[in-house]
């Protein structure tokens, strides 16, 4: 399992503890059953125990979205969903790199919470932004994108209802445009991982409890009230080990799209134990079919 002294890096240029104390605040007003997520994530990631955001390998998401969005003159994002400013602020790493162009944003998730904190990060670092609260499944954009990024954004569908999803981000699509979806998968190789699972919360609970002891970590709340909502987020995700690669691109394929690449996405600090343990993730791009 992970040492007790390892932390998960956090790359990006947001000021995490910040948007941790506004997903508290902003929270208690606007989620709806969602707060839990919401609550602990920026701050799982301000501390450097989460591991499943943007970071798991922020430079090879910064290449891809970077390819995807190379040679266009404008671009227009979408990120479908969001759970903080993480997403974006790797898309704003993509941007940063490219040649200047112009590049319109446009954040979606039906909470205000995690579009607050887009907000925040983006008005901190003069990124223009448009936030949008919506349901992916009955949003209508009024333009076409050049590129949508939904960022594990599968999770929160069940697998049966995910063509329909796919058929919809496709049709929203600019006929040259590119679908990029990060999706987590199991392996044939993977074996023990539930086990993992089990033992990185069990490491990650300790590490919290250990330090609030200690006073190195700042909570907003008692510790096993988070360390509650942290349990609760975590039997409200689906899980996708049991699905491989195949799989997504199928379903994909039949909702009309062109599968370019799925890439294996290892962990960058850990990638012979997580990607042995389940932990896999690929990037897939995909177009329009006939595009």
């Amino acid at each position: 399992m992970l040492p007790d002294d390892f932390r998960f890096p956090t790359p990006t240029r947001e000021n995490l503890p910040r948007l941790a104390r506004i997903a508290f605040d902003t929270g208690a007003v606007h989620c709806r059953g969602c707060r839990d997520y919401h609550l602990t994530w920026p701050y799982l990631r301000a501390m450097g125990l989460n591991g499943a955001g943007p970071e798991f390998n922020l430079p090879l998401h910064v290449e891809m979205l970077g390819r995807v969005a190379a040679g266009r003159r404008d671009t227009r994002w979408l990120l479908a969903g969001s759970a903080d400013a993480g997403v974006l602020a790797a898309v704003q790493e993509a941007i940063t790199a490219l040649p200047p162009a112009g590049h319109d944003i446009t954040v979606l998730d039906r909470c205000p919470t995690p579009l607050a904190l887009c907000r925040d990060h983006a008005e901190s670092t003069d990124l223009a932004i448009t936030t949008v609260a919506a349901d992916l499944m009955s949003f209508d954009p009024p333009k076409p994108f050049d590129v949508i990024l939904g960022h594990q954004v599968v999770l929160f569908f069940r697998d049966e209802d995910r063509p329909a999803l796919y058929r919809r981000l496709a049709s929203w699509l600019d006929p040259s445009g590119r679908l990029c979806l990060t999706v987590a998968n199991q392996t044939p190789t993977s074996s023990g991982t539930a086990d993992f699972h089990a033992d990185f919360n069990r490491w990650r609970v300790g590490r919290i409890r250990a330090e609030a002891a200690a006073g190195t970590i700042d909570l907003p709340e008692d510790v096993e009230i988070f360390v509650a909502r942290m349990d609760r987020r975590l039997e409200r995700l689906n899980k996708d080990a049991r699905f491989g690669i195949a799989h997504y691109v199928r379903q994909l394929e039949e909702a009309g799209l062109a599968v370019i690449e799925a890439t294996p996405m290892p962990d960058a600090d850990q990638t012979t134990e997580m990607a042995r343990n389940g932990r896999n993730r690929h990037l897939i791009v995909a177009e329009r079919r006939g595009a």
